[in-house]
């Protein structure tokens, strides 16, 4: 009788916690497929051994373009637009295009995300849902931790391990979203020729 009692919480215990769990997952889906567009200022703190700080802007267009635009302390430009990655030093005026391979890049810039066979664990605190993803791509091992205030919903924070060669937090404020961004925004502009941002905003 103890048996089946204990078996019985048990298995009802593994189920809410799927349950619940499966909710938290549609809920962070939810969220990022009703964004078309997006902006924010972030913070980047390095975890390895240089400890860099940079702050920015991002802005995401879906599907597949997005802006990193760091602001201190060195100005650089990430535009990832289609499969390429185009790296602008403002410094050095320098332009250089790498194959798009970030992982973190495409999870945000995707239309219409599936994330039930990507999470690995999810979870809620305080008010706070962590979720983790960690995936494989030839040899490199890209490990996201993401957190999201649960209500209302927005992204907060993540933190970004690729093998040995990358270790990163990003910290998310004055996030807009729906704003309708100019064509041009997301392909290379001289600053002296071009400089607006989008053309005008949309609310939710």
């Amino acid at each position: 009788m103890k048996k089946t009692l204990f078996l019985i919480i048990y298995f009802t215990s593994t189920f809410l916690s799927y349950s619940n769990n499966l909710n938290l997952i549609n809920k962070v889906e939810q969220y990022f497929n009703n964004i078309e567009t997006l902006s924010a200022e972030f913070n980047q703190y390095s975890l390895s051994k240089d400890q860099k700080f940079s702050t920015g802007k991002l802005y995401i267009s879906k599907p597949g373009m997005l802006k990193f635009d760091y602001l201190t302390p060195k100005r650089l430009t990430i535009i990832l637009r289609g499969g390429n990655i185009m790296y602008h030093n403002h410094e050095l005026d320098e332009i250089s295009y790498i194959k798009q391979d970030n992982y973190f890049f495409k999870i945000l810039s995707e239309k219409n995300i599936k994330l039930n066979n990507r999470v690995n664990t999810i979870s809620l605190n305080n008010n706070n849902i962590h979720m983790y993803i960690e995936k494989k791509i030839d040899d490199k091992i890209t490990k996201i931790n993401m957190i999201f205030l649960q209500d209302p919903i927005q992204l907060k924070e993540v933190r970004i391990k690729n093998n040995d060669t990358e270790d990163y937090t990003l910290q998310f404020k004055n996030i807009k979203y729906n704003q309708k961004f100019d064509s041009r925004f997301f392909s290379f502009q001289h600053p002296k020729f071009y400089s607006a941002p989008y053309t005008h905003e949309h609310k939710n």
